[in-house]
């Protein structure tokens, strides 16, 4: 799999736990649904950075994240 659709998909699992893990926090239950959905982006973004050592930088992300959802558009 290409590692740019790996952080792409990382990243927006990890920004969607947020919601769930503020929602449990609210309802005062356990976050499972928040630790997995993190674990998962966190696993994704782990194994783009490992295909691609180097690739990428802090500067560099939102341009990767909007060249992904652009080449998956077209």
């Amino acid at each position: 799999m290409d590692p740019d659709i790996l952080l792409t998909l990382g990243l927006v699992a990890a920004l969607l736990s947020v919601p769930s893990l503020v929602s449990a926090w609210s309802d005062r239950r356990r976050p499972w649904f928040a630790l997995t959905l993190a674990l998962a982006g966190g696993a994704a973004i782990g194994a783009a950075l490992v295909m691609a050592p180097g690739r990428y930088d802090p500067a560099a992300i939102p341009d990767v994240v909007l060249a992904t959802f652009a080449r998956l558009l077209r």
